[in-house]
């Protein structure tokens, strides 16, 4: 396989595999309703460095199987989804070559807001006061800017791995 197919599929790859870990009960993954957001973390990245490996029907196709997978009413990931790829997409020309810390703190502010409207939605579909889901979400917010870091690097390993392996070929 080339390299550019393959480049075109791995985020789509890493994002389907980690569906598939977290449909798993009680996973390696798993903490409860403080379960970070790894799914936000991994779009993030790819909608930031390689925003043409995730095409807009990608971005739909992958919202829908997150909410199926996982049991989230139909379209809830879908426009969490489409909303970060248009934040993204928004300040992707000012952090694409800024440092890490700048990148990270996007990614909290973006993080955050992504998270009220999905508790903001959940809520309303559910008919739960937020003050219900208020502490798991912070919670939730507070794990997912904690492990934003060591997603990033993983992610940048495993780019470079493959930028090489293509360069020795």
């Amino acid at each position: 396989m080339s390299y550019l197919k393959l480049k075109k599929i791995l985020p789509v790859f890493f994002i389907l595999s980690f569906i598939a870990v977290l449909s798993i009960p009680n996973n390696l993954f798993y903490f409860g309703s403080y379960t970070p957001e790894y799914i936000l973390c991994i779009t993030f990245y790819y909608l930031l460095l390689q925003p043409n490996n995730i095409p807009l029907p990608t971005i739909i196709f992958l919202g829908a199987i997150y909410d199926i997978v996982m049991k989230y009413p139909t379209g809830i990931h879908i426009l969490l989804f489409l909303l970060l790829r248009q934040i993204v997409g928004m300040h992707r020309k000012f952090l694409i070559h800024k440092n890490f810390k700048v990148i990270w703190l996007f990614f909290g502010l973006d993080l955050i807001f992504l998270v009220i409207i999905k508790m903001i939605m959940l809520s309303y579909l559910y008919n739960l006061s937020i003050k219900h889901i208020y502490f798991s979400n912070i919670m939730r917010i507070y794990f997912t800017i904690l492990i934003y870091p060591s997603i990033h690097l993983i992610l940048d390993k495993i780019s470079k791995i493959y930028m090489s392996y293509e360069k020795n070929r």
